[in-house]
């Protein structure tokens, strides 16, 4: 009789995947002999500032832009002379990224050191001279409980990475969902709530920064871009080929992107030009019934996208809807390689006329823009040129000197962490 109630329990919590994962780090934790290495017990007596930074997931920077813009953070703290701790929201601490971490100098924390992200602040958030909360779903979860027990001289930071509403809002719009732009509206509401509680809020674009801004006008909305830094020495035109996309495909906009290009973009390229490939790069794979794949290769993962960077022609950004700025569309124009995609795909490289992207909101023009470009030399040299002089004059390191003038703001250390 028991056995007959025991049995389903058991057998859903096998099911459920994070649960065996957890399961499995129990164990190799009690039975390892690195058992007991990584207490959460850290010495904070260190002089330097500390800075707690929680963010959903560790970060992944040869996948994501959110993981790299995360990563560029951390190690510019550790590189000014921060004492810096990581705690993905998961728990999950995974392998190479958290050994990457620890070779810079951040302390990592996670399962099965730490069970619960919420015990955790009311025992060590009075030891931190900072908490940056990172993305909605991790600032909305957390921020009540980190600004109810901050201390004098404590700063709490929400890192938007993106505004989600903005993003999910356009969804809506495209799709035509009521539900999902109702949805919108009270992210919204909350992604306004976060900033108005933090001291500081961090943002990728100046679009964003200019909606916070306006919303409201009393707060610190400070804009924190990506950085990279620019190819020395590019490929030339004539021995490019190709064009290519790069995406998560588990990120929706990315799926949507490329659904649209193959299905109302592609045909047109292929009946004008049907010399020209693409490449498509990310996971998983996506399978869409009703365009056509003559010319799409799809690549997967690839270890590193420098190969391909060197040796296409045009990088495509056909997003119909997202927010924040596009990593991939920074990549590219990093090596000298001109994008051609939407004004979602833009946002955040302003001024539009000197960032060595072909915006192009209607399939025909895009179609015909990517073709021009591919087959026009001059012009794609002058874009190319233009793209690394863009980067190299908007994304350059300096400027994280604001992140750090926001972490300096507050000298007086809170009681307790002398």
């Amino acid at each position: 009789m028991i056995i007959s109630h025991v049995l389903p329990v058991l057998r859903y919590y096998l099911s459920n995947r994070i649960f065996v994962q957890r399961l499995l780090v129990v164990r190799q934790y009690f039975f390892s002999h690195t058992h007991g290495k990584g207490s959460i017990d850290t010495d904070f007596t260190t002089s330097a500032s500390r800075i707690l930074v929680v963010d959903p997931t560790m970060p992944a920077p040869d996948r994501d832009a959110g993981s790299r813009h995360i990563w560029d953070i951390l190690q510019f703290l550790t590189t000014r002379g921060f004492s810096v701790w990581f705690l993905p929201a998961n728990l999950s601490a995974r392998e190479p990224y958290k050994s990457q971490l620890q070779g810079i100098g951040v302390n990592v924390l996670s399962f099965p050191q730490i069970w619960s992200i919420s015990r955790y602040l009311r025992r060590y958030q009075p030891h931190f001279d900072a908490i940056i909360l990172s993305r909605y779903p991790v600032a909305w979860k957390y921020m009540r409980q980190a600004i109810l027990a901050k201390l004098p001289g404590q700063q709490i930071i929400f890192n938007t990475e993106d505004l989600q509403h903005l993003r999910l809002s356009r969804e809506a719009v495209t799709s035509g969902n009521n539900l999902l732009r109702r949805y919108a509206t009270r992210v919204m509401h909350h992604e306004l709530q976060l900033t108005s509680q933090a001291d500081h809020t961090l943002v990728v674009s100046e679009i964003e920064q200019n909606m916070l801004n306006d919303a409201l006008p009393t707060k610190d909305i400070v804009l924190l871009p990506l950085t990279i830094s620019v190819v020395v020495k590019i490929s030339p035109w004539r021995i490019r080929n190709g064009i290519f996309f790069v995406g998560g495909f588990r990120h929706y906009p990315n799926v949507d992107g490329l659904h649209y290009f193959l299905r109302e973009v592609w045909p047109i390229i292929r009946r004008l030009s049907d010399t020209i490939t693409l490449r498509v790069v990310g996971t998983p794979i996506p399978h869409f019934k009703d365009v056509s794949l003559h010319g799409v290769e799809f690549l997967g993962n690839v270890k590193s996208m420098e190969p391909l960077l060197e040796t296409t022609r045009i990088s495509i950004a056909p997003l119909r809807f997202g927010a924040g700025l596009k990593g991939k569309v920074l990549e590219s124009l990093s090596y000298g390689v001109p994008v051609v995609g939407t004004p979602v795909a833009a946002e955040g490289f302003e001024p539009i006329n000197e960032n060595g992207i072909i915006i192009a909101d209607a399939s025909q023009d895009m179609a015909h823009s990517i073709v021009k470009l591919y087959h026009d030399e001059e012009l794609w040299n002058r874009h190319s040129e233009q793209s690394l002089r863009y980067v190299r004059n908007h994304f350059s390191d300096t400027i994280h000197d604001d992140l750090s003038r926001v972490l300096s703001s507050e000298k007086q250390k809170t009681p307790g962490m002398q």
